[in-house]
């Protein structure tokens, strides 16, 4: 079954010089919520139904509120779409993503996804999530994390 898979939208810890990665309660920032806005036209010219179609978010907040500046009335918490936790330091971790190489907290966590995905057609999460979902998919690309707002086509 085809799956959007979306990152969320800027949050205020993306924006400072210490990465987001675990952060529960970063909140989005400005830029984020227009990110929001121009994700809702992407979805409109995608046929998406934002009023009627219920979407799978993670416990984090920033998922949670981009699905909700872009206009979703129906979300469904999923716990296993949360961010990814590494033992990694932050900017290690940046590092080991720049040169390709991906944590395997994300192949583990998308495996256990794959093996039981969240009903919904839509799912908004983070950049873990869904570098280790390519991979385990076999659709690697460059970069490994997407940008914010990315909407991505998936079979699963």
């Amino acid at each position: 079954m085809k799956r959007l898979v979306i990152r969320h939208a800027q949050s205020e810890a993306n924006r400072t010089t210490r990465p987001a990665f675990g952060e529960a309660g970063a909140q989005l920032t400005k830029g984020g919520i227009n990110q929001c806005f121009n994700l809702g036209v992407v979805l409109i010219a995608m046929g998406v139904d934002r009023k009627d179609e219920a979407v799978a978010v993670s416990e984090k907040i920033r998922t949670q509120q981009t699905a909700r500046h872009v206009g979703f009335i129906w979300t469904e918490i999923y716990p296993i779409l949360n961010e990814v936790s590494t033992n990694i330091p932050p900017l290690d971790l940046l590092v080991q993503l720049h040169k390709g190489q991906l944590p395997f907290e994300a192949i583990a966590r998308a495996e256990s996804i794959l093996d039981d995905p969240p009903e919904e057609r839509i799912w908004i999460t983070h950049g873990l999530v869904i570098a280790g979902l390519r991979e385990v998919l076999g659709m690697r690309s460059e970069p490994l994390v997407p940008g914010f707002c990315e909407v991505e086509e998936m079979t699963i």
